[in-house]
């Protein structure tokens, strides 16, 4: 594999479901927070910047209420 790094975000959606919700401007729901295409991608930017590789949605979604 080389250099390469592979990131996980378990409990994410399939791309299916990102992007039939997305597409008609609707949100998707993880343990009942609901979550538009922009609150999705500070989720996913959120787990990125956390350094680790391999994260819970749900904890991701955690870090943005640690940053604000």
């Amino acid at each position: 594999m080389g250099d390469d790094i592979i990131y996980v975000l378990h409990n994410a959606f399939t791309t299916y479901q990102l992007k039939e919700a997305f597409t008609e401007g609707k949100t998707i729901n993880d343990f009942g927070r609901k979550y538009d295409e922009e609150g999705f991608c500070k989720v996913l930017a959120a787990f990125l910047d956390s350094g680790r590789t391999d994260m819970d949605f749900f904890y991701a979604a955690k870090l943005i209420k640690e940053m604000v």
